[in-house]
């Protein structure tokens, strides 16, 4: 399945949201589901990895439309966010929808990042943002 939500550790602190090759919005609202399952089945805080890195350039049409929808799907056990692996399109894409929907998921934190061990150190060393 080109998205699939796993744990990404054994603490269950961790989701990886993984993107392969072409993916769809059908199969990422699916993988969504499948987070929210995983964060009901524990009672802590999870922060997830959404990695784009063996993801195909193309992104399916209605971002921004499908990206609000997901954002508004968003478990409110969600910490922080940490995307791997966008392209310079898809950056400048996340751009546009952190200006259109600024005040969607402002209880979460976001960071890009380029790899992996990127994100794993990344959640490891900076700490969680305190709720105001």
């Amino acid at each position: 399945m080109p998205v699939q939500a796993t744990w990404d550790n054994p603490e269950k602190t961790i989701i990886l949201l993984n993107f392969e090759g072409n993916w769809t919005w059908e199969e990422t609202y699916q993988a969504v589901a499948e987070r929210n399952q995983l964060i009901n089945a524990v009672e802590n805080k999870v922060d997830i990895i959404v990695n784009f890195g063996g993801a195909g350039f193309k992104v399916p049409p209605n971002a921004l439309t499908h990206t609000r929808n997901i954002i508004s799907q968003s478990h409110n056990r969600i910490v922080r966010n940490v995307v791997v692996g966008f392209k310079p399109m898809h950056i400048a894409l996340w751009k546009v929808i952190e200006k259109v929907y600024e005040s969607m998921g402002k209880s979460q934190q976001y960071f890009l990042v380029g790899s992996l061990d990127e994100a794993r150190a990344m959640l490891a060393s900076v700490p969680e943002r305190r709720s105001e």
